[in-house]
């Protein structure tokens, strides 16, 4: 869990994206929800969105973005 945070952090602050991720393990201890909170822009928003579908396997549906 903390692993996975820690890269969403780190690739958000590649894109000078203030936000705090918090994750939820489904089973197997596989990432399967997260929040996110703080400021990104929209196209900086969409890119994370991407990749945290493409490299950590969660949908865009179980990604919760609060205040964007």
């Amino acid at each position: 869990k903390q692993r996975v945070q820690t890269y969403i952090l780190s690739r958000a602050g590649a894109m000078d994206a203030d936000i705090q991720a918090s994750v939820t393990l489904g089973e197997n201890f596989v990432p399967s929800h997260v929040r996110i909170t703080g400021r990104i822009s929209p196209i900086n928003r969409s890119k994370l969105t991407q990749l945290i579908a493409s490299e950590l396997g969660i949908p865009r549906e179980q990604q919760e973005w609060i205040g964007q």
